[in-house]
């Protein structure tokens, strides 16, 4: 009984090995060609793609000039299709490439999965067209059996041509809530339950206009759009959508950005039943999106996450020539001379620890702002416990920093980039202190509680 079935494991590994041999290893020449592209066609004249699927066909028309909706899906619904899927479905088919022909001509397709598999029509006008009828995977996975349409040859080419056709309806629609570049965004408006704060961008410098007025923080509202760019709908109502509109109840959230000269609004609705999904309303023609609640978490920052915080204004501290640090009766200045740096016309004997202490002070960064501070005198500030002030070539002001009083792990400060004033960490202020190479023996700053 062991002898028979070796032998016949035997025979089954010697067919297979053949079948590898005879079907799916190109022979002779074929083995040393390399791959050969399948259509000629350049991706961006395609106007229209349609993927056949065992449950129904899936079609798309392209609008390369329109400004918002560069692909539309129209069967088995008209809605905005995802532009990022498609063309990658495009580019994928213009640089498909096939190891080898399988069969020249044959009419029996079923031993390839022919008969009954996926199929793309890829239309380039009313007249032309190219189709591409997808079959079984190879018996190594990597590869798929296709042919270009009734009565050609049978190929093999990658079988990520199978993965892509084969993604479900809602994979192949537009999922973001928003399209627009972030250089385009001239406001940005959010209503919840913090006060309606709007921001406004001027000569391409981001500010708040509401709830305070104050300068805005560029790097932390780009970052805010980008995120506002992948939010997209884990779900899609298409059907009564009126009735579902009529049935919420007043926003949670409401966004509005003005995008060139244009206002785009979205509003974000609970269902008690659900609560960890937001219902979102955009344009009259779009779907109602679903979206998870954790992931419009980031609309509802405080002010202050968009507020400039910055201590000073230098950007690079290669450009500051002159420091001057006063404080108690004692005051140091520090002049640069030809990249070395001097004090009182001797070379300071660490230049990297006054280009540390440079950084420190451009790295330093508000924790909280006192929008309504008391007499200064009564925070320290008047006059300060410390103040350095940063000078250019020639001695032109830059930047000037003032120390206050000392609360708890915090100091008051004001600069003349942030003139309200402010807290910082008071290791902020603890790193200057310890810079003994630069500052002049003096007692340390206590004071007593912020009144």
């Amino acid at each position: 009984m062991r002898f028979k079935a070796t032998l016949f494991l035997t025979v089954v590994l010697l067919l297979l090995g053949l079948y590898l041999f005879l079907v799916e290893i190109p022979e002779g020449e074929n083995n040393t060609k390399e791959a050969r592209r399948l259509f000629s066609f350049q991706s961006t004249a395609i106007t229209g793609l349609t993927i056949y699927q065992p449950t129904g066909p899936i079609a798309f028309e392209h609008h390369p000039n329109h400004p918002e909706i560069t692909w539309r899906m129209f069967q088995p619904l008209e809605t905005p299709a995802d532009d990022a899927a498609l063309s990658s479905l495009g580019s994928l088919l213009e640089n498909l490439e096939y190891s080898r022909v399988v069969e020249a001509t044959t009419s029996d397709l079923s031993p390839f999965g022919l008969a009954s598999g996926y199929k793309v029509m890829i239309a380039f006008n009313q007249a032309d067209a190219e189709i591409l009828e997808i079959g079984d995977d190879s018996i190594t996975g990597s590869e798929v059996y296709v042919r270009k349409g009734p009565g050609g040859p049978i190929y093999l080419v990658p079988a990520a041509i199978k993965r892509t056709v084969k993604k479900e309806l809602k994979e192949w629609r537009r999922q973001e809530l928003f399209r627009f570049s972030s250089s385009d965004v001239k406001r940005i408006s959010i209503k919840s339950s913090l006060p309606v704060m709007e921001l406004v961008k001027e000569k391409e410098v981001w500010s708040i206009k509401n709830p305070i007025s104050a300068k805005g923080d560029d790097a932390e509202i780009g970052s805010f759009l980008s995120k506002l760019t992948g939010l997209k709908g884990v779900d899609f109502i298409d059907q009564e959508k009126e009735e579902k509109k009529k049935a919420f109840a007043l926003p949670v959230l409401e966004l509005t950005l003005t995008v060139g000269e244009k206002d785009r609004s979205v509003t974000f609705h609970d269902q008690p039943l659900e609560p960890d999904i937001l219902y979102a309303v955009t344009t009259p023609d779009a779907p109602i999106y679903k979206v998870a609640r954790e992931s419009i978490a980031f609309l509802k920052q405080p002010v202050f996450a968009f507020r400039d915080k910055k201590i000073v204004s230098v950007s690079d501290v290669q450009e500051v020539a002159h420091i001057v640090i006063h404080r108690a009766e004692a005051e140091l200045r520090l002049e640069k001379k030809e990249e070395t740096w001097f004090r009182k016309n001797e070379k300071v004997a660490a230049s990297d620890k006054v280009l540390d202490f440079l950084w420190d002070l451009h790295d330093m960064r508000v924790e909280a702002f006192l929008d309504n501070p008391s007499d200064l005198s009564k925070i320290g500030l008047a006059p300060p416990a410390l103040s350095v002030a940063l000078k250019g070539k020639g001695g032109n002001p830059l930047d000037e920093i003032l120390f206050g009083r000392v609360e708890g792990d915090r100091v008051v400060a004001k600069s003349s980039r942030q003139p309200i004033p402010f807290f910082l960490k008071k290791e902020s202020l603890d790193k200057i202190l310890s810079e003994k190479d630069l500052t002049p023996p003096s007692p340390a700053i206590t004071a007593p509680s912020i009144p």
